[in-house]
């Protein structure tokens, strides 16, 4: 997005909606407005989807990865 907020300005960018006081963050993959009272949800949530990341790259590089459930997961998504 490259297009100036005003300060209590309620705008909309596409799908989303951002208002005053939103904590915006953003990455290669795009941007997320993030309510204040919804801070410390999201902060919880990103540490555990963190540590969940961590145990399974620590798993690869163990050469223990568990991949069973690739093939038919692929087979679901291929054949509806």
């Amino acid at each position: 997005m490259n297009a100036p907020i005003g300060e209590h300005e309620r705008t909309k960018r596409g799908a989303r909606k951002w208002n005053p006081g939103d904590i915006i963050v953003g990455d290669e993959d795009g941007l997320l407005a993030i309510a204040p009272s919804d801070v410390e949800s999201v902060i919880e949530g990103a540490r555990k989807q963190g540590a969940k990341e961590a145990a399974g790259l620590r798993s690869i590089a163990e050469g223990r990865f568990d991949r069973s459930w690739v093939m038919p997961h692929r087979e679901r998504m291929m054949n509806g």
